[in-house]
């Protein structure tokens, strides 16, 4: 089924969704739809998308709910054209390992903001509020090469490492690179295959692609650019200011101890976020980095909630490790308001928004989708006794939406 063909049917949903497409972007807008569901919501993100071919961000109160978000939209416009930035809670990045899925996809979305490809951006609240270095700092931390570049084997080692790459005997996965005389192979995160770069003293003579399974190389090209694996990036030459300006606001603990040791090592940078004013002073919010967005929340009232339990945790953790709270490595939510020319926020209830400025309030009179799991008898029933709602039926199967309708005409329901 093509999804975006439901918003050519004549309904409320699509008499709002023509309003929202023909808004002017001139200034800040704030727009409000309320009982709108999250299906609903997802729809009309990838409508004005596929429609303005401009960037969208859509936010979610939680990790769990963007990447179902993330699924669902790709299903409605393909995955070429929606990038995934999901951030995990505070607590849960400082106490345990980061996903490394999660990490590379945020770095994967870093790279097409940073290269200007238009995209729906899903992210969670963690996400939205997240700061990250300058677009300056990180186009440096890009290493570009290309043949007859002056390059030493040693320095590109080197640069692999600092920005989190790791040696291995065999480059078959993404984020790894191997080492045999002359020759380097990598595999860059945002690339799709592995290259191998052949030196001739320190000039590079060739760079080729490998084929994974065999290990040979398939296919010459001039030139390469390899994307690091963390958000943060220094070079070896920083480590003594940034040790300097840790120590000066940090008193010396287990902590602080280990969070040197990772620096001066390049080891577990992705539990170096807390530490981001101290590796740089250019840093900036998320969505500053994005060309002109659009920003869609999804139940912004959960957003606001979860970002206030998220603040609470997280001065009741500063408190308990006697760090130095930088509170300036998270934004609020309402300071990034006017970073968008056009912020939606919608809502599955009827309740108001009280603490915006609203343009427009629209109500869609919609409810969040029900799965009868094959409890046909359940459906027919809710139907029955509900004749004034519309229902939107769907199924992934042909075969069955033909029974389905069949079903639904033996059962006099129009």
């Amino acid at each position: 089924m093509e999804y975006l063909s439901l918003l050519k049917r004549k309904s409320k949903y699509t008499a709002v969704y023509n309003e929202l497409l023909n808004i002017k972007q001139d200034n800040t807008k704030n727009i409000y739809i309320s009982e709108c569901a999250h299906n609903l919501s997802k729809l009309i993100t990838s409508g004005l998308f596929k429609e303005k071919k401009q960037n969208i961000i859509y936010i979610t109160s939680s990790i769990y709910e963007a990447s179902r978000a993330y699924e669902i939209i790709c299903d409605m416009v393909g995955t070429d054209f929606v990038s995934f930035f999901p951030v995990e809670e505070f607590i849960s990045s400082e106490l345990v390992a980061t996903s490394e899925a999660f990490r590379l996809a945020r770095m994967l979305t870093i790279y097409n903001v940073i290269n200007d490809i238009p995209q729906i951006i899903v992210t969670n609240t963690e996400g939205i509020t997240r700061q990250l270095m300058s677009k300056d700092k990180l186009l440096k931390s890009i290493i570009n090469i290309k043949t007859s570049d002056i390059y030493t084997r040693d320095k590109l080692i080197e640069d692999l490492i600092i920005r989190g790459y790791k040696k291995v005997t065999i480059t078959s996965t993404s984020g790894t690179f191997s080492v045999r005389g002359s020759l380097i192979d990598i595999y860059p995160i945002n690339e799709d295959t592995p290259y191998r770069i052949n030196f001739f003293d320190d000039e590079i003579e060739t760079i080729k692609k490998i084929n994974i399974e065999t290990q040979m190389s398939i296919g010459h090209v001039d030139k390469i650019d390899i994307f690091p694996l963390y958000e943060v990036f220094y070079n070896q030459e920083d480590i003594s200011s940034i040790k300097e300006s840790i120590l000066k606001e940090n008193k010396m603990s287990d902590k602080i101890s280990f969070a040197i040791e990772s620096i001066e090592n390049y080891q577990n940078l992705e539990q170096l976020y807390i530490y981001l004013p101290y590796l740089t002073k250019e840093y900036q919010p998320f969505i500053k980095l994005i060309n002109n967005p659009i920003c869609i929340y999804e139940d912004y009232q959960l957003c606001l909630e979860h970002e206030k339990a998220t603040l609470l945790e997280m001065s009741e953790y500063f408190l308990k490790t006697q760090n130095v709270s930088k509170d300036n490595f998270f934004v609020n939510l309402k300071d990034i308001m006017y970073d968008s020319k056009l912020n939606i926020y919608t809502s599955t209830f009827t309740q108001s928004l009280n603490d915006i400025k609203l343009d427009k309030h629209y109500t869609l009179e919609s409810s969040n989708s029900f799965e009868y799991n094959n409890n046909i008898r359940s459906m027919i029933e809710d139907l029955k006794i509900n004749k004034n709602k519309t229902y939107l039926i769907t199924h992934i199967d042909d075969k069955k939406l033909k029974f389905l309708e069949e079903t639904f005409t033996n059962n006099e329901i129009d």
